[in-house]
This record gives C-alpha cells, structure tokens and sequence, in this order.
C-alpha cells in the first residue's frame, strides 16, 4: 500500500476528521472512499454520456450497430454493478 501526503486547508482537515469520526472511519479510509466515489462518478458521466449518443444514434438510424450493443452491454453491466447485483438485469 503506498503513502502520500498532502496538504488541505485546515477547516476541511476538521471537517474530514469529524466526518470520519461520527461514521467509525480513519481520515485514510474516508480519503480513500471519497476518491473511489468521485472516480466511479466520472464513470457513471462517461457512461451515461455515451448512452445518450447511443441513442440518439439509433434513433437516427433505426439500428444498432455492434458498436452501440457493446455500449449498451457495457451500460448495463455498470448498472448492475451499481446496484449491487454483479449480474446484468
């Protein structure tokens, strides 16, 4: 496991710290929880981005490509994983 350091305001130090307290957590552990949710954030945006063109694509064309199935495989997969389900629904 890699260390690092950092620096942060002081008032978001403190709020941090009184995060990671009331919810049984290390300031590391919320540090890390809160990278892994902004990064599955921009995910979700990349994906949800990639949707839209999809159907916009099919709406123009009438079909799906290969290309847009993959999208919208890869689509759901996301969103059973964010669900909790770990299988496509």
């Amino acid at each position: 496991m890699a260390k690092l350091q950092i620096s942060m305001e002081d008032e978001l130090l403190s709020r941090v710290d009184d995060y990671a307290d009331r919810h049984y957590m290390t300031r590391s552990g919320f540090l890390a929880l809160a990278a892994t949710q902004l990064l599955l954030q921009d995910e979700v945006q990349k994906s949800i981005r990639t949707m839209a063109l999809a159907f916009k694509t099919i709406a123009e064309t009438g079909k799906i490509s290969e290309k847009t199935m993959k999208e919208l495989e890869d689509f759901q997969k996301l969103a059973a994983n964010l669900a909790g389900v770990g299988e496509t629904f």
